[in-house]
C-alpha cells in the first residue's frame, strides 16, 4: 500500500480501455492526487509479481468512506486482490462504504451493488467525509 501512489495513477492513466479513446487522468490530475496522497487523503493498493507493479487501485480515504477512482491489471485477477485488500481495510476501519463510482461486471462480480442517489446522500453523512479517515493508513503501509 501507498509504495508507489503516483506510479500506480501513471498506470491507470496508461492502460488502454476498449471503451475510451484516451484515458481522463491528466498529468495535472496526477500532480494534485500526489499532493492528496501527501497529505494522506489518497492512496493506493499495489499488487506486485517480481517486482513489477501489475495491478493496483487508487482513490481517497474521507471519513468513514473510500471514493474510488480508477484501477488496472496487467496480470489476471492483480487488481480483485488490491480490492478484497481494501474490502478488508475498510470492514476493519469501520467503513460504511466503498465509492466505486461506475458499476461493470468486474465490480459486481465482487459484490458491489448500485444504490439509489437517495440512499447514497443518507450515506455520505452518515460517513461524515469532512473528518479524517478512521483508517490508520501510515501504519498500514508498512505490513
Amino acid at each position: 500500500m501507498d509504495q508507489n501512489f503516483k506510479g500506480l495513477m501513471q498506470r491507470c492513466a496508461e492502460v488502454k480501455r476498449s471503451y475510451e479513446s484516451s484515458s481522463w487522468i491528466e498529468p495535472d490530475m496526477i500532480e494534485q492526487y500526489s499532493e492528496l496522497h501527501r497529505l494522506g487523503v489518497a492512496h493506493s493498493i499495489e499488487a506486485y509479481q517480481e517486482k513489477e507493479m501489475v495491478g493496483g487501485l487508487y482513490g481517497l480515504a474521507l471519513g468513514r468512506a473510500f471514493f474510488g477512482e480508477s484501477m488496472f491489471h496487467l496480470k489476471p485477477e492483480a487488481s480483485k486482490v488490491c480490492m478484497a485488500k481494501l474490502v478488508e481495510i475498510a470492514k476493519e476501519a469501520g467503513f460504511l462504504f466503498i465509492d466505486c463510482q461506475v458499476p461493470n461486471p468486474f465490480l459486481h462480480s465482487l459484490g458491489a451493488r448500485e444504490v439509489t442517489r437517495n440512499k447514497f446522500l443518507h450515506q455520505l453523512k452518515e460517513a461524515h467525509p469532512e473528518q479524517p479517515s478512521p483508517a490508520d493508513w501510515l501504519s498500514l503501509s508498512k505490513k
